[in-house]
This record gives structure tokens, sequence and C-alpha cells, in this order.
């Protein structure tokens, strides 16, 4: 007799468990149906934006989207120049011996740019425009035995100046 009660028992647990899954998923899928409801709603209401571009085509997309582009535009247009990198032949404190060195380096090499950048309380004296390390690293190459301690550095490059060497 003992046998028949607990399956039984087994029985009815079985049957609570799946009623109460049953109920918890019926209960999730409403609330996830209101969640799209409403963000649907919200979207239709306040967010998108139809455009045609020139094919005559609808275009759909969220209002922040084109608030977006226009920021992105006006950081990239106050950033002059693109990402590259330079060879930096010094790092002192001393203004007369970053422009010293500067002009050693024009006298020795006249085909290379050279800048002295203050980043307070600093002066460094770097040279060149290169797109990539691998550029750098060949004049690198070149100077390290008048200027032992350089290093390739990167740094904000002219458009202009990159587009000449090519």
């Amino acid at each position: 007799m003992n046998v028949k009660k607990t399956n039984k028992l087994v029985v009815f647990r079985k049957n609570e468990f799946v009623h109460i899954f049953a109920s918890t998923l019926s209960v999730l899928f409403i609330i996830s149906f209101c969640n799209c409801f409403l963000a649907i709603n919200y979207c239709n209401g306040q967010s998108l934006k139809t455009t045609k571009d020139s094919n005559n085509i609808n275009l759909v997309q969220d209002k922040r989207i084109g608030q977006l582009i226009e920021k992105h535009i006006s950081i990239n247009q106050g950033e002059k120049g693109k990402k590259g990198y330079r060879v930096q032949i010094f790092f002192g404190s001393s203004k007369k011996q970053a422009m010293e060195i500067k002009a050693l380096f024009i006298e020795a090499h006249p085909d290379q740019e050279s800048y002295v950048v203050y980043d307070v309380p600093y002066f460094k004296v770097r040279t060149g425009n290169f797109r990539t390390r691998i550029e750098a690293v060949k004049l690198q190459s070149e100077i390290g035995e008048e200027f032992p301690g350089c290093f390739i550095v990167q740094d904000r490059i002219p458009i202009q100046e990159m587009e000449e060497e090519y």
C-alpha cells in the first residue's frame, strides 16, 4: 500500500510541476508581448524617420542615427590629419636644446620634416610623416647611430603631406 501512495504522490508532483511551468511560461510570454508592443509604439511615435534616397527607396531609421553621423563628422573635422607615425629623436625640458637638435637633424636630413612639440613640461623633437610603422622603422634604423635614443611614436599626420609622399 505504501508503494501506491508514493506513486500517486510522484504523479501529483509531476502534474503540479507541469502546471507551474506552464503558468510561468505564459506569464513570461505576456510580459514579452507587452514589451514588444510598447517598443513598437515608442518607435512608431517618436523615434523613427522616413526618407527617400536617390533610387526612390524608403529608408526608415531612428532619428538618432542622423545625429550620431553629424557628431562623427564634426569630431573628425576638428581633428587635423590622420593617425600615423613619427620618430621621436629628443625628449627634454630645454627648449633651446630641442631647437638645436632639430637644426642638427634638418642639416643632416633636409628631405625629412621635423617638428618640435611642447607637452607640458617637456619638449619633444619628432620627425617624419609615415602612414605605417614599417616606414617609420626604416627611418629609425637610418638615424639610429646619430640619435641612439630615438623611438617610434603614434601621432596625427597632416593628410596633405601624406598624399604628396605617394
